[in-house]
């Protein structure tokens, strides 16, 4: 993360552009999937944690006080609470979705994330309720592709998604 040393939303590109600290994410597991999680400026620290706890990480999103991300491999979510400084970690592997985790978003209030989805029999667009529980939204048995690009009208009527290597939008 990046923590400016001057603060100045009326000029934010001299505010991102200019000094100030750099920051690292350490994770702290505790068992069970939960544990706590630090800052850094330490590089090489870092980086050693992420390749041990959550390597080919992608995908993120903030709500409220959560910022959400998943790793590809392991195929998991990783969800940090921001003011407790503790995170929790979830398999994603549940039902059709058999693909990595890619990109998620999440709009708000209406209690779902939603993923893209990587190298599954028949990627498409998945979605997590607050309780757990996994959605299949959409998804392809026509493109052999990884869905991405997920985006959703301002009102959150419509969902915009990707596939990529055929280079198609779709309008739902």
């Amino acid at each position: 993360r990046f923590s400016p040393n001057n603060p100045n939303w009326n000029d934010p590109w001299q505010m991102l552009h200019g000094s100030g600290t750099i920051q690292y994410l350490v994770l702290e597991p505790r068992g069970g999937g939960k544990g706590t999680f630090r800052w850094t400026t330490n590089k090489n620290y870092a980086k050693n944690n992420a390749r041990a706890y959550y390597p080919f990480s992608e995908g993120l999103d903030v709500y409220r006080n959560q910022l959400f991300f998943t790793t590809k491999e392991r195929k998991e979510l990783f969800i940090l609470d921001l003011d407790r400084k503790k995170f929790e970690k979830q398999s994603t592997r549940s039902g059709v979705f058999d693909g990595q985790p890619d990109q998620v978003k999440r709009i708000v209030d209406d209690g779902l994330l939603y993923f893209c989805e990587e190298g599954g029999a028949e990627n498409g667009v998945h979605a997590r309720d607050e309780n757990g529980w996994f959605f299949t939204i959409l998804e392809s048995d026509t493109f052999n592709d990884e869905s991405t690009g997920l985006a959703f009208s301002p009102n959150g009527k419509r969902m915009y998604v990707a596939f990529q290597k055929r280079g198609m939008i779709f309008d739902v």
